[in-house]
């Protein structure tokens, strides 16, 4: 519990909402079994609600500093946890699941109907929810993508397709273990790298043209 209340504080850029206002605190504060009866979880099935909402929190955490290229070394050690790698997969797996279900909810058509027909929502409300909503979407596709590469390369590769000219540079998972095999986890190792050895490692011509073509674009 101190150690994800830790995390939190010293996060800047991360703001969990659902923590602040509903997990966060000691007994008597939480509302943790308020949340999760909105949810139709029933307390009994869960034990303490309390407890439940930190250990969900700590899996997000540790899920999202995968996702952001941490190690699952550096994780262990940090955490305090053992067979990380055992589990990763699985909690990977769910987490996917789970926001692959939520981005087909939030592009639901009858929200909008509701709020025009039960709630009498002006234009001007409806145009508000529907960017709302698209941008929620917009943050679950960047999820899903963050957590199906869980490695230092994520962001590099990612960045490598977002500024390639027709937005396909053809990198992926694959290209990432390949590179992780051969120990290169950093763009400076990236940039020794010639094309015969990213070859080598197991890319193609396709691939290593555009990691190549990024390098020289940072350089300039």
């Amino acid at each position: 519990i101190k150690q994800v209340d830790s995390w939190v504080e010293q996060s800047r850029h991360e703001k969990p909402v659902i923590y602040r206002s509903w997990i966060r605190g000691q007994d008597w504060f939480s509302k943790a079994d308020e949340l999760l009866g909105s949810l139709g979880v029933e307390a009994d099935n869960v034990g303490d609600p309390r407890r439940f909402g930190y250990r969900s929190m700590f899996k997000a955490i540790v899920l999202l500093e995968r996702a952001n290229g941490v190690s699952t070394k550096d994780l262990e050690l940090r955490w305090g946890i053992t067979n990380l790698e055992g589990v990763e997969e699985r909690w990977r797996d769910n987490m996917l699941w789970l926001l692959i279900a939520l981005t087909e909810i939030l592009d639901v058509k009858c929200f909008y109907y509701c709020l025009k027909e039960s709630c009498e929502a002006s234009e001007n409300r409806i145009t508000n929810v529907d960017k709302l909503f698209k941008r929620l979407r917009g943050i679950c596709y960047q999820l899903q993508e963050q957590i199906r590469f869980c490695s230092p390369l994520g962001g590099l590769l990612r960045s490598i397709k977002r500024t390639s000219k027709n937005g396909k540079a053809g990198i992926g998972i694959a290209s990432i273990r390949k590179l992780e095999t051969a120990g290169i986890t950093s763009l400076s190792q990236l940039s020794c790298a010639t094309s015969d050895q990213l070859q080598a490692f197991g890319l193609s011509k396709k691939v290593v043209a555009s990691i190549q073509n990024y390098i020289r674009r940072r350089r300039a």
